[in-house]
C-alpha cells in the first residue's frame, strides 16, 4: 500500500507532496536508514535530498501507472545534496519514483494533478 502526505504552504498557497517510500529490497535483512527524502513541489518538480553519508552511484527512475519508464538517470549522490527532476510535460496521473543502488531498491508512489 502506498501513502502520500500533503502539506499546504499558506503563505504562498503552494502545495507540497512528500513521497513516502514503501519497499525495500528483500535481500537487505538489517535495518537501513532511508537514503533520500523526496518532495513534489507544485506538481512541477521532485526535489530529492540525499541523506546517505557516503557518495555512491545511484539510479533514479520514474514509472507511469502502466510500468513504463518515463524518466531515468544515474547519479553520484553526495550527502545533503538536492537534486531536482522536472515534471513539466508529465501527464496527470499516478507515478512511482524508484531509488536504486548496489544494496537495495525503494519506491514511492506520487500523483500529478
Amino acid at each position: 500500500m502506498a501513502f502520500v502526505a500533503i502539506t499546504v504552504n499558506a503563505s504562498k498557497m503552494a502545495r507540497s507532496h512528500a513521497v513516502l517510500f514503501k519497499e525495500r529490497d528483500k535481500a537487505t535483512r538489517a535495518p537501513v536508514p532511508m537514503p533520500i527524502d523526496a518532495t513534489i513541489e507544485d506538481n512541477n518538480c521532485i526535489m530529492i535530498r540525499f541523506l546517505e553519508p557516503e557518495s555512491q552511484t545511484v539510479t533514479l527512475q520514474i514509472r507511469d501507472s502502466n510500468g513504463n519508464i518515463v524518466y531515468q538517470n544515474m547519479k553520484i549522490s553526495d550527502e545533503g545534496e538536492v537534486y531536482n527532476i522536472n515534471l513539466n510535460g508529465f501527464k496527470k496521473g499516478q507515478y512511482e519514483l524508484f531509488y536504486m543502488n548496489d544494496h537495495f531498491k525503494i519506491s514511492g508512489e506520487f500523483y500529478i494533478e
